[in-house]
This record gives structure tokens, sequence and C-alpha cells, in this order.
């Protein structure tokens, strides 16, 4: 902490742009791309846990926006039946109430 603001930007400007490169080569591109470009959004990254949550914030849901946008799924499980030859398909884990949604997936009525 003895470094003055700039003299970090100057330091983690080079660490970024010379070291990276050297040090990863073609993939330099790639890794730089995880990397923020500043580096006082470094402790956001490490809060959020990791660079992929920092660039995708809108892929990880609140419970209130699943509650409101999904329903669960864990009314039924994929595996082989035991018709012969009948091979796998997807089997109740629990009741199923007639009339229910079982699995919620668009369709494309070809006619």
């Amino acid at each position: 902490d003895k470094l003055t603001p700039e003299r970090k930007d100057k330091v983690f400007d080079f660490i970024f742009d010379k070291v990276l490169r050297t040090a990863a080569g073609t993939r330099s591109k790639a890794l730089r791309s995880l990397i923020p470009a500043h580096p006082a959004k470094l402790a956001t990254v490490k809060k959020l846990g990791g660079t992929f949550q920092y660039r995708n914030p809108d892929l990880v849901k609140s419970r209130k926006w699943l509650k409101k946008n999904c329903l669960c799924a864990d009314n039924i499980k994929g595996g082989h039946s035991t018709i012969p030859n009948a091979g796998r398909g997807a089997f109740a884990t629990r009741n199923i109430a007639k009339d229910s949604v079982i699995a919620p997936a668009p369709l494309l009525h070809i006619p």
C-alpha cells in the first residue's frame, strides 16, 4: 500500500499488457477479457466469486425472480424404461394431478 494510485495503475497496466501477453502467448486476448480494465474493479471480482459472475451479472437470478418467472421441474427425471425395447424416457418422481403442466417446453406445431 505504499504505492500511489498512479503507480498502482502503471504496475497493473504493465502486468496486464506486457507480462500477460508474454506468458499467455496466443491465449492472452482471451485471458485479458476476463480481467477488469481497472485494478480498482479487482476487489469487486473477488467479492462476486470470480470473473464469470463479474462479466455475466444477469445470469445468476434471485429467488424472487425465479419464483415469478420459472416452473420447478423436479416432478420428473430421466431414466431407462422397464418396458422391453422402450429405451429412455421421462418418469414421474411423485403423483402428478390431471391436466397439470408436466414439463414446460416450447413446441413448434408442424401441420
